[in-house]
């Protein structure tokens, strides 16, 4: 155990102040004498001895990554809310099979994937943002994730406020590499049967960038279906 020269001086001010009736004491300490003058005695300080080192035991629990799916599986089977899952299942899947070709915008580009994205004032949380980018150009995917069959709110308030807030707080500082930038607004929930959520989704305009290099693409409905104990993805828009 060492301390800093602040702690130091205050432990040192305090064995003097007390070295005239009885030093410090305890089990864990050591004593130098030092010759100070206190009321014509000299004064014990106290300096903590090395600690005894233990020894260390190797941890022999589970190393690998947990499977998220089969409690997935099991929370929908319930009818229970299942989101939080299906958000951590689509982190550790973004980049294989068909997640890999349906989700990132680009076959071949560097990508930064992150979840529950802090956005603005009230802690709004994007729950899933790509940035992937080649020698070309950067796309940024804004995922919306629902557990359920999605619906006309997530169009009309969600997506456009958090593209917004990525036009406003991302893009700028992306310009710098000096390439075009792609915003890809996007919806992942339950596969849908209501041909009109479809339409609307096919069909919506978001918000129009006025910022040069920058353009919205259309957006995009990646549908979830859960049958015969399994999940599966399809791009549907």
């Amino acid at each position: 155990m060492s301390f800093g020269g602040n702690e130091f001086r205050l432990r040192q001010g305090f064995a003097a102040q007390n070295a005239c009736y009885a030093p410090l004491g305890a089990s864990a300490w050591t004593y130098l004498q030092e010759e100070r003058k206190c009321l014509n005695n000299p004064i014990s300080v106290a300096f903590p001895s090395s600690p005894t080192v233990k020894e260390t035991k190797q941890y022999t629990g589970r190393k690998g990554s947990l499977d998220i799916k089969p409690r997935l599986l099991y929370k929908a089977g319930k009818k229970n809310a299942f989101e939080t899952h299906l958000q951590a299942y689509i982190m550790q899947k973004y980049d294989d099979g068909i997640l890999k070709n349906i989700l990132l915008p680009l076959e071949n580009g560097s990508a930064w994937v992150g979840n529950e994205v802090a956005c603005g004032v009230g802690m709004q949380k994007i729950d899933t943002l790509i940035i992937e980018q080649n020698d070309e150009e950067i796309h940024v995917k804004v995922v919306e994730l629902k557990d359920e069959e999605p619906y006309e709110y997530i169009l009309s308030h969600q997506l456009r406020w958090y593209l917004q807030w990525v036009s406003q707080y991302i893009v700028p500082n992306l310009l710098k590499y000096k390439k075009p930038v792609v915003i890809h607004p996007c919806i992942l929930a339950r596969k849908t049967d209501n041909i009109d959520i479809i339409e609307k989704i096919r069909s919506v305009d978001l918000i129009n960038s006025s910022i040069q290099n920058v353009s919205i693409a259309a957006t995009e409905y990646i549908a979830f279906d859960i049958v015969n104990n399994d999940i599966t993805f399809e791009k549907v828009v």
